[in-house]
């Protein structure tokens, strides 16, 4: 083989390693999505704790955590519902209390995740959902790369630098390597096992080049992604007003309005114990959790919003009873 051959022969079989070494490699896309389906779950799991429990489950969660620094939730108001800022600041929420500007930018941004790093080091970086309300998480960087099994580095590149594919110093070296096994091996071959001019070695270059298209085609080709059917579980009625708890909107015949997180635990309460004479203390451990020290009027004053809501012209059977002297009742059947 002449040395202009061998030169071509040596490029073909170092560009192919280099494409085999790079489709082993994460790409940024796919780092992207692994953290956001992670993140997104953790997003979840703290609603559901927010919407169904109280303030010291999220507590107690977020301390069990390495991976989740600080925890911060509005409504659709873009009131902030956690922490609460009625309670002196807890050392969890310094990092939120201190940047609600900053987050306030990011969660507008979030359609429907943003990202954005903490500090210049990156040890940390902030992830912003909107969903039925928006939640901001302060994350470990280091744990968030652990739990996706890359590097820190290969995190970092791939959340905000955003190549097609993140390169790392070890990839180079290992490319400078392969490169020059590739080349002392085919000088030996050449050399010392090969016949000039053989046909059997224009053979072979052929079929890994066959080989490497068949490879990028498999990679080009899209994939089909199922989704799940659509579910009712989060709707509920009380008489003829319906709660969608996913999209917090309550609903009676053509009049619809947008309910708080409170509203929706208030109702939630009510509709489990129908016919039943809730008290107010049961009432402020349900909507504000047991650790709330209530005022004197921030139930009634919260009930009689609620009514607006659900019967604005006063008009209507009502949803929520007062019983005068013990607290109130949702009437689920004529009494």
């Amino acid at each position: 083989m002449g040395i202009p051959k061998l030169f071509v022969a040596l490029i073909s079989a170092g560009a192919l390693i280099l494409v085999a070494l790079a489709s082993l490699l994460p790409t940024a896309s796919a780092i992207q999505s692994r953290a956001a389906a992670l993140l997104s779950a953790e997003v979840q799991q703290y609603q559901k704790a927010f919407t169904y429990g109280s303030q010291t489950e999220i507590r107690l969660k977020q301390g069990a955590s390495a991976l989740v620094e600080a925890v911060g939730m509005w409504d659709r108001d873009a009131e902030l519902i956690f922490p609460d800022q009625s309670y002196a600041p807890h050392i969890y929420d310094v990092a939120i209390m201190r940047n609600l500007t900053r987050l306030e930018t990011l969660r507008a941004a979030a359609k429907p995740h943003a990202w954005e790093p903490f500090n210049v080091s990156i040890d940390s970086l902030f992830f912003c959902s909107s969903d039925v309300y928006s939640v901001c998480l302060l994350i470990s960087a280091r744990e968030l790369a652990n739990a996706l099994n890359v590097s820190k580095g290969q995190l970092v590149h791939g959340l905000f630098k955003s190549p097609d594919v993140v390169f790392t110093p070890a990839f180079w070296l290992g490319c400078v390597v392969v490169l020059g096994c590739a080349l002392i091996a085919w000088v030996w071959i050449d050399r010392y096992l090969k016949p000039r001019h053989s046909p059997a070695s224009l053979d072979l270059t052929g079929r890994v080049q066959a080989q490497a298209k068949t490879q990028a085609q498999a990679q080009d080709s899209p994939k089909v992604r199922h989704d799940e059917a659509p579910t009712e579980d989060h709707l509920f009625t009380m008489g003829d007003l319906v709660v969608d708890c996913q999209r917090m909107v309550i609903t009676r015949g053509t009049h619809s309005a947008n309910i708080s997180v409170r509203d929706l635990k208030l109702l939630s309460y009510l509709h489990q114990h129908p016919n039943q004479v809730v008290s107010k203390d049961r009432l402020y451990n349900a909507g504000w959790g047991r650790d709330f020290v209530p005022s004197s009027r921030s139930l009634e004053q919260h009930i009689a919003t609620l009514r607006k809501k659900i019967d604005p012209q006063r008009n209507l059977e009502p949803v929520i009873e007062t019983v005068h002297g013990q607290g109130y009742r949702f009437p689920s059947e004529p009494l």
